[in-house]
């Protein structure tokens, strides 16, 4: 998966130009040294690699809090960055942390799917900003289907957002075939 996940980078970054990448593990996968090892010798070995961003779910990240803190500290070396996906409640236990060694949290979709007619999920969504913000890191918002929770999350200072208002799911191909190609056509 992750020489597949390396080739995808190079087609994409052929036609294009910088592109990120990031994949979901398990944090199982990173637990294991030889694992982590034979996963930094297949990612691009090119100066405009710009790295990978491994995605792991938050109730399994606050669970191993402590461990995953450590594997982000020592992936960082190794051009391996960490991401917070799915986090509702979670927000809250990472808050305590005095250090945040991750790139981003990734809300999750049923906190941002109505969150533009529902002031608790997006009060929840603020929190999630605000501490991302105050950490460094970026947001991200899951599942993004309604202009209305769009133009809301963007009003609260969402980073970035992901879902069927913009695109659906796609494989690689068809990703380079569509929005690589909007991207570098004459306008």
């Amino acid at each position: 998966m992750i020489a597949r996940l390396a080739d995808d980078w190079r087609n994409f970054h052929a036609q294009t130009g910088a592109v990120e990448i990031a994949i979901e593990l398990p944090i199982a996968c990173l637990r294991d040294p030889v694992s982590v090892a034979a996963l930094c010798r297949q990612l691009p070995d090119q100066r405009a690699f710009e790295g990978l961003i491994i995605e792991i779910d938050a109730a399994a990240a606050v669970a191993e809090l402590g461990l995953l803190k450590a594997i982000a500290k020592q992936l960082r070396f190794r051009n391996i960055a960490i991401s917070i996906k799915n986090v509702r409640d979670e927000w809250l236990p990472l808050s305590k942390l005095n250090d945040f060694p991750f790139v981003e949290l990734k809300i999750a979709r049923e906190l941002v799917a109505g969150c533009a007619h529902d002031r608790s999920k997006l009060a929840t969504c603020r929190h999630i900003i605000d501490l991302a913000d105050a950490m460094g890191a970026r947001t991200v918002a899951e599942g993004v289907d309604e202009r209305d929770d769009f133009i809301a999350l963007r009003e609260i200072g969402v980073h970035l957002v992901q879902g069927g208002l913009f695109a659906t799911p796609m494989t690689a191909k068809r990703f380079a075939q569509t929005v690589l190609a909007r991207e570098t056509s004459p306008r």
